[in-house]
């Protein structure tokens, strides 16, 4: 066998990244809006322009919130960190990243398409 087998646990080997919630924030928000334009993707948006400002970001963030369903349920435990990643490296908030990650998700989505109205 060639190769390397040993595997070194991410939380370990890692530094601490400055400004962790400012990256989480950016990236949550860019997938969000670039995700939501993208070619084939129906957002049922309602182009009359009496739409008030702010609704449906409630909606837009209960759907990124339950994106995280699928981290916490399937691919955590997968990868023997126990469901909603309670069983993660130490160090680690495997749950609270999500979340928080998802919820900006949904910030983004809820942006793009105020944008995309108002264009």
């Amino acid at each position: 066998m060639i190769g390397n087998t040993r595997r070194v646990s991410v939380a370990v080997a890692a530094a601490p990244v400055p400004l962790d919630v400012g990256v989480v924030v950016a990236s949550g928000s860019t997938v969000g809006v670039g995700v939501t334009p993208s070619p084939g993707v129906d957002v049922g948006v309602d182009p009359s322009p009496e739409v008030p400002p702010f609704e449906g970001v409630g909606v837009a963030l209960a759907f990124g919130l339950s994106t995280s369903l699928l981290p916490w349920l399937v691919m955590f435990p997968s990868m023997g960190y126990g469901l909603f990643g309670t069983h993660g490296p130490e160090g680690t908030r495997l749950f609270t990243s999500s979340l928080m990650t998802h919820a900006f998700f949904g910030l983004g989505l809820w942006i793009a398409v105020r944008v995309m109205k108002c264009s």
